[in-house]
């Protein structure tokens, strides 16, 4: 019974993470979820196949690369931009409040 909690808690876990992901990697997760609808059971053998082959997958693979860091750069941008326009909130009650360092023993 424990191992099916356990599952289920893991299991939610992970749709939680890749909702979050989706909210705010959006275009990530669009160039991701292109790839798997495409090149997933190649992709996974880079090694296999002809020698033109493994060159056509690494090619592939490099720009899967190449996209998936842009598409990152972009959604950075764009969550700095959110986080940067939310700072301009006043601060809490607390940022005034400064906090003696521990001495170590």
């Amino acid at each position: 019974m424990y191992k099916q909690e356990l599952h289920d808690a893991f299991s939610d876990f992970s749709l939680m993470a890749v909702e979050m992901g989706r909210r705010y990697f959006p275009h990530c997760s669009e160039v991701l979820d292109k790839f798997l609808d495409d090149d997933v059971p190649d992709a996974l053998y880079l090694d296999k196949g002809t020698p033109a082959e493994q060159k056509t997958k690494k090619m592939r693979f490099l720009e899967l690369k190449e996209d998936v860091q842009m598409a990152f750069n972009k959604d950075m941008e764009k969550n700095r931009s959110v986080l940067s326009s939310s700072s301009s909130f006043p601060s809490s009650p607390k940022s005034g409040v400064t906090r003696k360092a521990r001495r170590k023993c």
